[in-house]
Order: structure tokens, then sequence, then C-alpha cells
């Protein structure tokens, strides 16, 4: 069985983690839009530099609106958390944000027609109650 999902997703949740609190700390000084041109500045160079060195290009065809729906979704789930700091604790406002799986398996075996194991739904059940116990905690 290959882990290489693994990696990544260990990277994202480091990422995210730090996204919490360096957000925190920014709206110390400035508020939530401000700090989206840094972002769009950030991707830019990112897919620049993809660009240039032959690892990705501007790709068209059947799966460029989905391409658009991601990004759509990105923006404004990542705007979303960013008016959620700025009126809530990164204490509850990130582990309550981190309910999203539970959508996304949903939509997951809606969408996609995936298998949900008992495991998986246990799993789920045990974030639902997760993210009552930070909201309803002081």
């Amino acid at each position: 069985m290959q882990i290489t999902w693994l990696a990544p997703t260990l990277l994202y949740v480091l990422a995210i983690a730090g996204l919490g609190i360096t957000v925190k700390l920014a709206m110390r000084d400035m508020p939530w839009h401000d700090i989206l041109p840094w972002i769009a500045l950030s991707y830019a160079i990112i897919s620049v530099v993809l660009v240039a060195t032959g690892a990705t290009k501007l790709h068209v065809g059947a799966g460029t609106p989905w391409a658009i729906a991601t990004a759509i979704c990105g923006a404004t789930g990542l705007i979303a958390l960013f008016v959620a700091l700025e009126h809530g604790k990164v204490t509850t406002v990130v582990p309550v944000s981190a309910a999203y799986p539970i959508v996304s398996a949903i939509f997951a075996v809606i969408v996609l027609s995936e298998q949900v194991t008992a495991a998986k739904v246990a799993g789920i059940l045990l974030v639902v109650v997760g993210v009552i116990m930070v909201t309803l905690s002081p």
C-alpha cells in the first residue's frame, strides 16, 4: 500500500495550522481584506515559477469549469475563515472550521459515488462531537 498522499497531507495540516495563527497576528494591524493581496501575490509567484519551469501550463479543457469552481471555493473559504477569525478566537474558529470533512464526505458519496465505511462514519461522528465540545466550551 502506497501512502504518497501522506507527506503533502501533513504539510497541508501544518500550513493550515500556521494560517490560523498568522492571520490572527496580521489582523492585529490590518483588516482581513488587506491580507488578500499578499495571498494573491504568493499564488502569482508560485504560478509563474511552475509555468516557467514547465511543471504546469494553463490547461483549458473539459475540467476547466471544475478548476474555476475550485478556485472560487478556495477563495470563498479563505475569506470566510478570515472573517470568522476577525470575530472569534483561533482556538474556537479553527477546530470548528476543521469540520469540513463531514461536508466533503457527504459530497463525495453523492457526487463521486465514493463508499463510506462504518469506520469512516464513526470518525465523522467523532468530528461532530469534537466541534460541539469546542463550540460549547468557554
